[in-house]
């Protein structure tokens, strides 16, 4: 079961790199436009 949970760790982080450019861009995008 242990083995899974690493799985499931790397796949995660890998996601959360994979999303962090768009989640930046995007509150970028928000805060020029004065919605924040």
């Amino acid at each position: 079961m242990k083995e899974l949970q690493e799985w499931m760790k790397e796949k995660f982080i890998d996601y959360l790199e994979a999303m962090w450019p768009r989640y930046c861009k995007t509150i970028r995008y928000l805060k020029r436009v004065n919605f924040l």
